[in-house]
């Protein structure tokens, strides 16, 4: 029995600038016991309610109300917040009232009632809007199969853990499925696809639905109105049984694309499920949508579909017919048939007459084994460096060879590339002949190079006047003389003149050349007699010139003929040219520039001149003891001065009398200026001494020493007394 629970709002004041909240006092009538609610008012006549941590102390079974009274004003409850009553592990089985007037269905918030693990029932008649995770972790949600078709959409990991579900309704008014919506679901094991307008664009999934699940689901049930199946709706679902729910071929015409990896690995699809998925209205098939669908053997593709991406049947290893209703083919790259068969042409591509042409001709479709579905043969032509044009006999027109109406009796005409000759390999030269078609045929032409003589000429002989090498194709060979070369070969040959000759030019096919190396490939084009190539090598005799070097006054010094193009040489002894008072001469080289001789020349020797050192002089000058000057000369640096006056004087002097002894400094090598003194020796004169004759005849002398008189008379010296001084 469910508890019922009313409620009574309270007022809350409402505010401009935020949105309306009000707090809502609500009785259980059982128990008595008082709850509050929080009401957000939102845009119109509308109202949310919102979480409020007291919500954890709910009872089992609640009824939420579908309208509120706030401010005189009544507003319809439309909505559950995010985590409005996340975590209320006391919750069994919460009941959304629903608005009688048709009024608009519940939307559930992200994570509504997520990790609620004891919900076993809830009724989703009246619930349109499924957010994100809003049921994830209720483990024990069951629910009603027939209220799947209210959702309009549900969002990522909605359902997320809920593992009592064993099955999963995308319902026929659902528009929008999130990544992973059933990620962890366990128990599910049958899938019905019914949404009539789900994925009216299917870029609308970015991941997929049933992830996690692929091992668990067994059946699937394709709606007859479903018009997209996303990308990776049933990724890698190796068990599951693929039903097309559809009584007459016409309702599945509203198929219109199959997304990318849509049934990627599903190995139940063979060739019955693949024809109720491939109608007439469908136009596009997503990469690697069968990817490793094994059973399929044959397929049929719709005359609408003009879109397939990379891998769509990548391998399907037992592909072995496609049936191709469109007129033109697809364009498409080998990728979407990647690994069905390591040669497509074990696969046989169906087509109408009229296609047949397109077919057999565009990218990836000609590599099958292209077949019209009318009395028409193909030949298979195999043959390198060159083509083969079939013509029918009866017209002149050229025919397709592989497509040619039975018994036409065709001929070949054999347009080989340059440098190629041929023959066929069963039996008969195919250029001209003729060949009633039959059957499926197959000829093989052979084809090869073309050789040609190939011959080169040296006027005397090789090595007389100059050598001639060659090489093939890089490769050092012998000078040519008749051999036969492969058509196409490069042949390099290169003169090396003996001294005294140089290369003039070779004689070619029309003419002259003057290239030396000269290239010349093997071909008609370059013979000069049928199957000869022939090329000569001609030398001219250098002339030789008169070079004459001279010395600097115009002496001859050495005259030659020498070759021209040759380095003229002095050979002679090295050239001079004599001192001057001034300068010496070293030999430095010859004027003009010695180069190669192209006429008659004449190089005159030039030397560098080196300047002598000049005598340095230095003033010496030699003084009397009073300055005056006695002599003044230029000395040569490094020679000693020397005096050659007379012999300076001093006059004596009361006490003194003065003899020449020499000069001060004394007298060096001349380094700079200089100035030399005369220098004397001087000898005091006797103290006392005087005449005493009165007569002025030779007579005693009187000595006057330290106030002592003595007379001297000879060489006796006497007292004033007359005593003999000893």
């Amino acid at each position: 029995m469910k508890k019922i629970i009313t409620f009574f709002a309270a007022l809350a004041m409402l505010c401009a600038a935020m949105p309306v909240k009000a707090q809502t006092t609500y009785t259980d009538e059982t128990t008595g016991r008082s709850y509050h609610f929080d009401f957000q008012i939102l845009g119109g006549d509308s109202a949310k309610i919102v979480h409020n941590d007291s919500y954890a102390s709910l009872p089992s079974s609640i009824l939420v109300p579908t309208t509120v009274e706030e401010g005189g004003n009544t507003y319809r409850v439309v909505e559950i917040g995010e985590g409005a009553f996340a975590n209320c592990t006391n919750l069994e089985e919460p009941e959304l009232g629903h608005n009688s007037d048709g009024g608009p269905l519940w939307r559930l918030d992200k994570k509504a009632f997520a990790n609620c693990p004891n919900i076993n029932w809830l009724d989703f008649y009246y619930i349109s809007q499924i957010g994100d995770s809003a049921f994830a972790g209720c483990t024990n949600l069951d629910f009603d199969a027939g209220s799947w078709d209210d959702f309009v959409t549900i969002g990522a990991n909605a359902f997320e853990n809920c593992t009592k579900w064993a099955f999963a309704i995308i319902g026929k008014s659902v528009t929008s499925l999130g990544d992973c919506a059933f990620i962890g679901c366990t128990g599910i094991t049958d899938i019905y696809l019914r949404a009539d307008s789900l994925f009216d664009s299917p870029s609308v999934l970015s991941n997929r639905p049933f992830k996690g699940l692929e091992n668990n689901i067994q059946y699937i049930e394709v709606h007859e109105y479903t018009k997209y199946i996303p990308l990776g709706m049933f990724y890698n679902m190796k068990n599951a049984k693929i039903d097309i729910n559809c009584p007459s071929a016409k309702d599945m015409y509203r198929l219109k694309e199959i997304g990318k990896f849509a049934f990627w690995g599903c190995d139940t699809i063979d060739n019955a499920m693949l024809g109720k998925l491939f109608t007439n209205a469908l136009t596009y098939v997503g990469t690697a949508a069968f990817e490793g669908c094994t059973k399929i053997t044959e397929i049929t593709l719709p005359v609408n579909l003009s879109d397939i991406g990379d891998y769509a049947f990548a391998g399907l290893t037992n592909l072995a017919t496609i049936n191709a209703v469109r007129p033109t083919p697809p364009a498409i790259n080998a990728k979407v048939f990647d690994g069905c068969n390591a040669d497509l042409k074990n696969i046989t591509l169906s087509v109408t007459d009229a296609a047949y042409s397109a077919y057999n001709t565009a990218n990836v479709w000609k590599d099958f084994n292209v077949q019209p579905t009318g009395g028409f043969w193909a030949l298979t032509i195999n043959i390198e460096h060159g083509s083969i044009q079939v013509v029918d006999t009866a017209t002149n027109a050229v025919l397709d060879p592989t497509h040619i109406a039975n018994n036409t009796v065709v001929k070949f005409v054999v347009n080989l590339d340059e440098g190629y000759t041929h023959r066929g390999e069963v039996g008969f030269e195919y250029s001209g002949k003729t060949l009633t078609v039959n059957k499926n045929q197959t000829i093989d032409v052979s084809t090869w190079l073309k050789k040609i003589n190939a011959r080169i000429v040296v006027p005397g002989g090789n090595g007389v006047k100059g050598t001639v090498t060659a090489t093939a194709n890089g490769t050092p060979i012998s000078l040519p003389d008749g051999e036969l070369f492969d058509y196409f070969t490069t042949l390099v040959l290169t003169c090396t003149p003996n001294a005294g000759y140089r290369f003039s030019h070779w004689g070619v096919k029309g003419g002259v050349a003057y290239d030396n190396p000269y290239t010349v490939i093997v071909n008609d084009s370059n013979t000069t007699s049928p199957s000869m190539i022939q090329l000569i090598a001609y030398f001219t005799e250098l002339p030789k010139h008169t070079i004459t070097f001279v010395n600097y006054d115009g002496t001859e010094l050495q005259s030659s003929q020498v070759t021209e193009g040759d380095m003229p040489a002095y050979t002679g002894t090295t050239p001079t040219k004599p001192e001057d008072e001034d300068y010496t001469y070293e030999f430095k080289g010859w004027t003009p520039e010695i180069v190669a001789v192209t006429a008659d020349a004449t190089y005159t020797a030039t030397f560098t001149a080196t300047a002598k050192p000049q005598p340095t002089y230095y003033t010496i000058r030699f003084l009397n003891y009073d300055g005056s000057e006695l002599q003044s000369s230029q000395v040569l640096e490094g020679d000693m001065p020397a005096y050659t006056g007379t012999a300076p004087t001093k006059p004596e002097d009361e006490d003194y009398t003065y003899e020449f002894n020499g000069w001060t400094p004394d007298i060096v090598a001349a380094t700079a200026d200089a100035d030399y003194t005369a220098t004397f020796t001087a000898t005091a004169k006797p103290q006392g001494i005087e005449d005493i004759s009165v007569d002025g005849s030779s007579a005693p002398r009187k000595i006057t020493v330290d106030g002592a008189i003595y007379i001297l008379r000879g060489n006796k010296i006497y007292t004033i007394t007359g005593a003999q001084v000893k």
